[in-house]
Protein backbone atom coordinates (compact mmCIF):
# COMPACT_ATOMS: atom_id res chain seq x y z
CA UNK A 1 0.00 0.00 0.00
CA UNK A 2 1.54 3.62 -1.01
CA UNK A 3 2.37 5.97 1.94
CA UNK A 4 2.19 9.60 1.18
CA UNK A 5 2.30 12.95 2.44
CA UNK A 6 0.12 15.15 0.81
CA UNK A 7 1.41 18.52 -0.17
CA UNK A 8 -0.29 21.27 1.08
CA UNK A 9 -0.67 23.09 -2.13
CA UNK A 10 -4.37 24.79 -1.41
CA UNK A 11 -5.22 25.79 2.05
CA UNK A 12 -6.15 28.31 3.72
CA UNK A 13 -6.92 29.30 7.43
CA UNK A 14 -10.34 30.93 8.62
CA UNK A 15 -13.16 30.80 11.77
CA UNK A 16 -16.85 30.41 12.23
CA UNK A 17 -19.26 32.44 9.85
CA UNK A 18 -19.14 33.38 5.96
CA UNK A 19 -16.30 33.32 3.81
CA UNK A 20 -14.80 34.14 0.78
CA UNK A 21 -16.40 31.51 -1.36
CA UNK A 22 -19.64 31.66 0.27
CA UNK A 23 -19.29 28.27 2.83
CA UNK A 24 -20.84 28.85 6.08
CA UNK A 25 -21.79 27.79 9.35
CA UNK A 26 -26.07 27.39 9.96
CA UNK A 27 -27.58 28.13 12.93
CA UNK A 28 -29.42 24.45 13.38
CA UNK A 29 -32.27 26.27 14.62
CA UNK A 30 -32.96 27.36 11.50
CA UNK A 31 -33.47 25.10 9.53
CA UNK A 32 -36.94 22.65 9.01
CA UNK A 33 -35.56 20.34 11.82
CA UNK A 34 -38.22 17.51 11.27
CA UNK A 35 -37.70 17.17 7.98
CA UNK A 36 -33.51 17.61 7.77
CA UNK A 37 -33.89 14.73 10.33
CA UNK A 38 -36.23 12.24 8.67
CA UNK A 39 -34.17 12.83 4.99
CA UNK A 40 -30.98 12.13 6.92
CA UNK A 41 -32.52 8.85 8.21
CA UNK A 42 -33.84 7.67 4.72
CA UNK A 43 -30.28 8.28 3.51
CA UNK A 44 -28.82 6.46 5.86
CA UNK A 45 -31.33 3.33 5.60
CA UNK A 46 -30.68 3.95 1.57
CA UNK A 47 -26.41 4.70 1.63
CA UNK A 48 -25.12 3.50 -1.71
CA UNK A 49 -22.37 0.73 0.26
CA UNK A 50 -19.28 2.57 -1.53
CA UNK A 51 -20.54 6.21 -0.26
CA UNK A 52 -18.66 7.46 2.41
CA UNK A 53 -21.19 9.01 5.08
CA UNK A 54 -22.86 8.48 8.31
CA UNK A 55 -19.55 7.82 10.32
CA UNK A 56 -20.62 7.49 13.95
CA UNK A 57 -17.75 8.23 16.57
CA UNK A 58 -17.18 6.66 19.79
CA UNK A 59 -19.97 9.00 21.55
CA UNK A 60 -22.93 8.91 19.13
CA UNK A 61 -21.92 11.54 17.14
CA UNK A 62 -22.64 11.24 13.42
CA UNK A 63 -20.85 13.13 10.29
CA UNK A 64 -23.09 13.13 7.50
CA UNK A 65 -24.34 15.00 4.27
CA UNK A 66 -26.83 15.60 1.98
CA UNK A 67 -26.22 17.64 -1.08
CA UNK A 68 -23.92 20.42 -0.10
CA UNK A 69 -25.02 20.84 3.27
CA UNK A 70 -22.48 19.01 5.96
CA UNK A 71 -24.17 18.06 9.83
CA UNK A 72 -22.70 16.68 13.03
CA UNK A 73 -25.76 14.82 14.56
CA UNK A 74 -26.83 13.11 17.33
CA UNK A 75 -27.90 9.18 17.12
CA UNK A 76 -31.12 10.23 16.41
CA UNK A 77 -30.33 12.44 13.13
CA UNK A 78 -30.99 15.77 14.72
CA UNK A 79 -28.42 18.40 13.58
CA UNK A 80 -26.13 20.18 16.16
CA UNK A 81 -23.76 21.81 13.54
CA UNK A 82 -24.76 22.59 10.20
CA UNK A 83 -22.23 23.45 7.38
CA UNK A 84 -23.43 24.65 3.70
CA UNK A 85 -20.88 24.66 0.78
CA UNK A 86 -20.36 26.27 -2.64
CA UNK A 87 -20.22 22.43 -3.82
CA UNK A 88 -21.45 19.14 -3.18
CA UNK A 89 -20.50 16.77 -0.74
CA UNK A 90 -18.76 14.40 -1.56
CA UNK A 91 -17.55 12.25 1.69
CA UNK A 92 -17.97 12.81 5.54
CA UNK A 93 -15.97 11.83 8.48
CA UNK A 94 -15.53 12.37 11.95
CA UNK A 95 -12.67 11.41 14.64
CA UNK A 96 -12.70 8.75 17.49
CA UNK A 97 -13.77 12.08 20.45
CA UNK A 98 -15.73 13.80 17.91
CA UNK A 99 -13.64 16.44 17.90
CA UNK A 100 -12.58 17.23 14.80
CA UNK A 101 -14.11 16.27 11.51
CA UNK A 102 -13.40 16.08 7.80
CA UNK A 103 -15.87 17.48 4.88
CA UNK A 104 -14.73 16.64 1.68
CA UNK A 105 -16.26 18.39 -1.54
CA UNK A 106 -16.35 17.48 -5.40
CA UNK A 107 -15.24 20.25 -7.44
CA UNK A 108 -18.01 23.62 -8.39
CA UNK A 109 -18.35 25.14 -11.94
CA UNK A 110 -16.63 28.42 -10.01
CA UNK A 111 -13.30 26.14 -8.87
CA UNK A 112 -13.15 28.40 -6.03
CA UNK A 113 -11.68 27.32 -2.62
CA UNK A 114 -14.51 24.99 -2.12
CA UNK A 115 -14.02 23.26 -5.47
CA UNK A 116 -12.61 19.84 -4.46
CA UNK A 117 -10.72 20.21 -1.01
CA UNK A 118 -11.11 18.53 2.05
CA UNK A 119 -12.67 20.99 5.12
CA UNK A 120 -11.15 19.93 8.43
CA UNK A 121 -13.77 21.23 11.39
CA UNK A 122 -13.08 21.46 14.74
CA UNK A 123 -16.75 20.45 15.94
CA UNK A 124 -16.14 21.48 19.37
CA UNK A 125 -15.44 25.18 18.26
CA UNK A 126 -17.73 25.47 15.61
CA UNK A 127 -14.98 26.83 13.08
CA UNK A 128 -13.02 25.48 10.15
CA UNK A 129 -9.59 24.79 10.48
CA UNK A 130 -8.20 24.48 7.35
CA UNK A 131 -8.95 23.57 3.55
CA UNK A 132 -6.79 21.01 2.13
CA UNK A 133 -6.43 19.31 -1.46
CA UNK A 134 -4.66 16.09 -1.83
CA UNK A 135 -2.03 14.53 -4.76
CA UNK A 136 -4.83 11.96 -5.65
CA UNK A 137 -7.52 14.54 -5.91
CA UNK A 138 -11.26 14.13 -4.69
CA UNK A 139 -12.07 10.72 -6.67
CA UNK A 140 -11.87 7.17 -6.24
CA UNK A 141 -11.33 7.56 -2.62
CA UNK A 142 -12.71 4.51 -0.73
CA UNK A 143 -11.63 5.60 3.05
CA UNK A 144 -11.48 8.57 5.07
CA UNK A 145 -9.90 8.89 8.59
CA UNK A 146 -9.59 11.46 11.31
CA UNK A 147 -6.68 10.39 13.78
CA UNK A 148 -7.97 13.09 16.66
CA UNK A 149 -5.00 12.08 18.84
CA UNK A 150 -1.98 12.97 15.53
CA UNK A 151 -4.45 15.73 14.51
CA UNK A 152 -4.75 14.69 10.88
CA UNK A 153 -6.51 12.52 8.49
CA UNK A 154 -5.61 10.11 6.34
CA UNK A 155 -7.53 9.65 2.74
CA UNK A 156 -7.37 6.18 1.09
CA UNK A 157 -7.63 5.53 -2.66
CA UNK A 158 -7.64 1.69 -3.30
CA UNK A 159 -4.10 0.83 -2.51
CA UNK A 160 -2.71 4.25 -2.06
CA UNK A 161 -3.33 6.37 1.02
CA UNK A 162 -2.33 10.35 1.56
CA UNK A 163 -1.88 11.96 4.99
CA UNK A 164 -2.50 15.41 5.39
CA UNK A 165 -1.69 17.28 9.37
CA UNK A 166 -3.55 19.71 10.94
CA UNK A 167 -1.94 20.22 13.84
CA UNK A 168 -0.77 23.45 13.20
CA UNK A 169 -3.67 24.72 12.95
CA UNK A 170 -4.71 23.61 16.50
CA UNK A 171 -4.61 25.83 19.48
CA UNK A 172 -5.73 24.47 22.50
CA UNK A 173 -8.45 27.03 23.72
CA UNK A 174 -11.09 26.40 26.36
CA UNK A 175 -14.28 24.84 25.52
CA UNK A 176 -16.87 27.18 25.10
CA UNK A 177 -18.98 25.59 28.42
CA UNK A 178 -15.44 26.85 29.94
CA UNK A 179 -15.13 30.08 31.78
CA UNK A 180 -12.21 31.19 33.26
CA UNK A 181 -12.67 31.82 37.09
CA UNK A 182 -11.86 35.27 38.78
CA UNK A 183 -9.37 35.34 41.67
CA UNK A 184 -11.31 36.17 45.11
CA UNK A 185 -10.26 38.80 46.81
CA UNK A 186 -9.30 38.66 50.53
CA UNK A 187 -10.59 40.95 53.71
CA UNK A 188 -7.98 41.14 56.31
CA UNK A 189 -10.94 42.59 58.54
CA UNK A 190 -12.84 38.92 58.13
CA UNK A 191 -9.20 37.26 58.60
CA UNK A 192 -10.21 36.30 62.40
CA UNK A 193 -13.82 35.33 62.24
CA UNK A 194 -12.73 33.28 58.85
CA UNK A 195 -10.08 31.53 60.87
CA UNK A 196 -12.94 30.33 63.62
CA UNK A 197 -15.20 29.33 60.43
CA UNK A 198 -12.74 27.38 59.14
CA UNK A 199 -11.73 25.64 62.74
CA UNK A 200 -15.58 24.82 62.91
CA UNK A 201 -15.80 23.26 59.53
CA UNK A 202 -12.81 21.02 60.55
CA UNK A 203 -14.37 19.80 62.99
CA UNK A 204 -18.00 19.48 61.47
CA UNK A 205 -15.94 17.20 58.34
CA UNK A 206 -14.53 14.99 60.72
CA UNK A 207 -17.60 14.49 62.51
CA UNK A 208 -19.67 14.02 59.23
CA UNK A 209 -16.89 11.55 57.96
CA UNK A 210 -16.57 9.24 61.20
CA UNK A 211 -20.32 9.01 60.93
CA UNK A 212 -20.06 8.14 57.41
CA UNK A 213 -17.53 5.42 58.14
CA UNK A 214 -19.09 3.80 60.72
CA UNK A 215 -22.52 3.71 58.36
CA UNK A 216 -20.91 2.19 54.96
CA UNK A 217 -18.19 -0.02 56.31
CA UNK A 218 -16.84 0.29 60.19
CA UNK A 219 -19.51 -1.88 61.73
CA UNK A 220 -17.95 -4.90 59.78
CA UNK A 221 -14.91 -4.77 62.19
CA UNK A 222 -17.53 -5.66 64.63
CA UNK A 223 -19.94 -8.16 62.61
CA UNK A 224 -18.38 -8.23 58.81
CA UNK A 225 -21.17 -8.49 56.40
CA UNK A 226 -21.11 -10.80 53.31
CA UNK A 227 -20.71 -8.65 50.44
CA UNK A 228 -21.19 -9.38 46.59
CA UNK A 229 -19.91 -7.89 43.40
CA UNK A 230 -21.34 -7.57 40.46
CA UNK A 231 -20.24 -6.02 36.87
CA UNK A 232 -22.69 -4.70 33.94
CA UNK A 233 -21.35 -3.87 30.31
CA UNK A 234 -22.31 -0.66 29.09
CA UNK A 235 -24.53 -0.69 26.66
CA UNK A 236 -24.84 2.31 24.67
CA UNK A 237 -26.36 2.83 21.10
CA UNK A 238 -23.27 2.31 19.09
CA UNK A 239 -22.32 -0.85 20.99
CA UNK A 240 -26.01 -2.27 20.34
CA UNK A 241 -25.72 -1.59 16.82
CA UNK A 242 -22.50 -3.69 16.83
CA UNK A 243 -23.61 -6.39 18.24
CA UNK A 244 -27.04 -6.80 16.49
CA UNK A 245 -25.05 -6.85 13.34
CA UNK A 246 -22.33 -9.30 14.73
CA UNK A 247 -25.56 -11.56 15.49
CA UNK A 248 -26.38 -11.25 12.20
CA UNK A 249 -23.35 -12.09 10.61
CA UNK A 250 -22.14 -14.78 12.88
CA UNK A 251 -25.62 -16.53 12.13
CA UNK A 252 -24.77 -16.75 8.36
CA UNK A 253 -22.76 -20.13 7.57
CA UNK A 254 -20.14 -19.59 4.93
CA UNK A 255 -21.86 -20.04 1.85
CA UNK A 256 -24.58 -17.75 2.78
CA UNK A 257 -22.03 -14.92 4.10
CA UNK A 258 -20.89 -14.55 0.30
CA UNK A 259 -23.98 -13.95 -0.88
CA UNK A 260 -24.01 -10.32 2.01
CA UNK A 261 -22.95 -7.09 0.45
CA UNK A 262 -24.09 -5.28 3.53
CA UNK A 263 -25.66 -5.27 6.78
CA UNK A 264 -25.89 -2.25 9.02
CA UNK A 265 -27.70 -1.43 11.88
CA UNK A 266 -29.47 1.94 12.86
CA UNK A 267 -30.92 4.04 16.10
CA UNK A 268 -33.42 6.36 15.72
CA UNK A 269 -35.70 7.84 18.74
CA UNK A 270 -35.12 5.02 20.97
CA UNK A 271 -35.44 1.87 18.67
CA UNK A 272 -33.15 -0.03 16.60
CA UNK A 273 -33.48 -0.92 12.76
CA UNK A 274 -31.13 -3.64 11.19
CA UNK A 275 -31.00 -4.09 7.37
CA UNK A 276 -29.04 -6.91 5.23
CA UNK A 277 -28.61 -6.52 1.64
CA UNK A 278 -27.56 -9.11 -0.48
CA UNK A 279 -26.19 -8.96 -3.94
CA UNK A 280 -28.41 -9.40 -6.80
CA UNK A 281 -30.36 -12.54 -7.39
CA UNK A 282 -33.56 -11.80 -8.67
CA UNK A 283 -34.51 -12.53 -4.79
CA UNK A 284 -33.62 -15.77 -4.68
CA UNK A 285 -31.13 -15.04 -1.31
CA UNK A 286 -33.72 -13.11 0.81
CA UNK A 287 -35.50 -16.01 2.08
CA UNK A 288 -31.88 -18.06 2.77
CA UNK A 289 -30.95 -15.10 4.44
CA UNK A 290 -33.76 -14.22 6.26
CA UNK A 291 -34.13 -17.56 7.69
CA UNK A 292 -31.45 -17.59 9.27
CA UNK A 293 -30.81 -13.83 10.63
CA UNK A 294 -34.06 -12.52 11.34
CA UNK A 295 -35.50 -14.47 14.49
CA UNK A 296 -31.52 -14.43 15.89
CA UNK A 297 -31.08 -10.56 16.13
CA UNK A 298 -34.51 -10.22 17.41
CA UNK A 299 -33.82 -12.63 19.67
CA UNK A 300 -30.41 -11.11 20.52
CA UNK A 301 -32.33 -7.67 20.90
CA UNK A 302 -34.79 -8.86 23.64
CA UNK A 303 -31.27 -10.46 25.45
CA UNK A 304 -30.07 -6.50 25.33
CA UNK A 305 -33.61 -5.02 26.69
CA UNK A 306 -33.86 -3.00 23.45
CA UNK A 307 -36.60 -2.48 20.82
CA UNK A 308 -35.42 -3.91 17.49
CA UNK A 309 -38.81 -2.02 15.36
CA UNK A 310 -37.93 -3.05 12.24
CA UNK A 311 -35.81 -5.97 9.72
CA UNK A 312 -34.99 -5.81 6.57
CA UNK A 313 -33.41 -8.09 3.85
CA UNK A 314 -33.22 -6.33 0.69
CA UNK A 315 -31.46 -6.23 -2.86
CA UNK A 316 -31.65 -3.39 -5.55
CA UNK A 317 -28.76 -1.73 -8.12
CA UNK A 318 -27.91 1.61 -8.14
CA UNK A 319 -28.77 3.80 -11.20
CA UNK A 320 -27.28 7.21 -12.81
CA UNK A 321 -26.53 10.04 -9.11
CA UNK A 322 -26.81 6.44 -6.84
CA UNK A 323 -30.46 6.14 -7.61
CA UNK A 324 -31.64 3.04 -5.66
CA UNK A 325 -33.55 0.88 -8.73
CA UNK A 326 -35.29 -2.67 -9.02
CA UNK A 327 -35.41 -2.99 -5.17
CA UNK A 328 -36.77 -6.44 -3.58
CA UNK A 329 -37.44 -6.40 0.21
CA UNK A 330 -38.57 -8.43 2.83
CA UNK A 331 -39.86 -6.00 6.11
CA UNK A 332 -40.99 -7.33 9.39
CA UNK A 333 -41.18 -6.09 12.42
CA UNK A 334 -41.06 -9.84 14.69
CA UNK A 335 -39.14 -11.91 11.89
CA UNK A 336 -41.51 -14.12 11.73
CA UNK A 337 -43.56 -12.30 9.41
CA UNK A 338 -43.38 -9.35 7.10
CA UNK A 339 -44.05 -7.07 3.82
CA UNK A 340 -42.87 -8.07 0.42
CA UNK A 341 -42.15 -5.08 -1.92
CA UNK A 342 -40.83 -5.78 -5.48
CA UNK A 343 -40.59 -2.87 -7.52
CA UNK A 344 -38.51 -4.25 -10.49
CA UNK A 345 -41.60 -4.74 -13.12
CA UNK A 346 -43.77 -2.26 -14.65
CA UNK A 347 -45.38 -1.28 -11.63
CA UNK A 348 -44.95 -2.43 -7.92
CA UNK A 349 -45.62 -5.71 -6.23
CA UNK A 350 -46.79 -5.73 -2.72
CA UNK A 351 -47.47 -9.01 -0.13
CA UNK A 352 -48.21 -8.50 3.34
CA UNK A 353 -48.24 -11.06 5.98
CA UNK A 354 -45.13 -12.74 4.34
CA UNK A 355 -43.63 -15.58 6.24
CA UNK A 356 -39.88 -16.80 5.17
CA UNK A 357 -41.35 -19.46 3.39
CA UNK A 358 -44.01 -18.00 1.57
CA UNK A 359 -41.05 -15.74 0.88
CA UNK A 360 -38.99 -18.57 -0.95
CA UNK A 361 -42.20 -19.35 -2.72
CA UNK A 362 -42.30 -15.92 -3.97
CA UNK A 363 -39.19 -15.35 -5.53
CA UNK A 364 -38.82 -18.92 -6.85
Amino acid sequence: MGNTTASLTHEQLFGGGVTSSGARFVDPASIPMDEVRERLKQQCAYKPSLEINFAMSRDSKIACFWGKQFYITDDSFTPELVYETESFVNAASISDGSRYAVCQTAHNARNDEDSGTFAVIDVLHKKVLGKYHTEHGWKYMTHLYVDEREKCFWAYFGDDKEKVSFADRVKEEPSPEQKPEQPKKENPAAEPSKKQNKKANIIAIAVAVFFAFMLFGGFDLIAPRKRTTSTTRVSTPETNRSVLEETALNALDKESAAYISSIDAFYYSGKYTLTVRTVSSGGLYLPIVAEQTAQAVFDKAAELGITLSEYKVEEFSEGNSSKVENMILWKSADGVTGTYTDDTGSSPYIETDVTVERLAEIVK
